[in-house]
């Protein structure tokens, strides 16, 4: 869900700068993790791992 509005908020007019999604995940997996040490983030790897690669053009 947190990723959810923070891409949202990214793709929105008043973004600050280009992120992508595989971007917006680490930065929520980042800020949730301060909350939670230890916690394993279960996700699609594969999926965002694609997105990494295309934004940064291989």
């Amino acid at each position: 869900m947190l990723y959810w509005m923070a891409r949202m908020n990214s793709l929105g007019k008043k973004a600050k700068g280009e992120k992508t999604a595989a971007e917006v995940l680490q930065k929520q997996i980042e800020h949730v993790g301060k909350d939670h040490p230890g916690v394993e983030f279960r996700y699609d790897k594969e999926f965002f791992k694609g997105k990494a690669n295309r934004a940064k053009g291989n």
